[in-house]
């Protein structure tokens, strides 16, 4: 929703699409490295829903899995943002937020890095 309102805002509803995809690159994102934290800090008996998926999907190489899909949707992300007409100056910052999100999600969590 919050990627839309940019598209409603500036009066170009021709991007809505391109934002709300955009928007969902950012939460799939958000949700596997959500799911990543609870799997490196909760016992695998508690897990539940994605986090439960995940752990079973990956087992042993869930950094490993959790880190490429991470950056094949970042890239896809990165690549959307280069072909939006965002103002020059805001485009760097647009193009890092997925790190923004998880850096924040992970040092919550108490995990450096992944």
């Amino acid at each position: 929703l919050s990627t839309c309102i940019a598209s409603f805002a500036s009066h170009r509803v021709e991007l809505l699409d391109s934002l709300l995809e955009m928007g969902r690159l950012l939460g799939v994102m958000y949700q596997v490295i959500d799911d990543y934290a609870d799997v490196k800090t909760m016992e695998p008996e508690k897990l539940v829903g994605s986090a439960r998926q995940l752990y079973e999907l990956a087992g042993d190489k869930t950094q490993e899995y959790v880190k490429n899909s991470f950056l094949k949707y970042k890239e896809r992300y990165v690549e959307m943002v280069n072909q939006l007409p965002f103002i020059s100056h805001f485009r760097s910052d647009i193009q890092q937020m997925p790190d923004f999100l998880i850096t924040g999600l992970l040092n919550e969590a108490g995990i450096d890095s992944f």
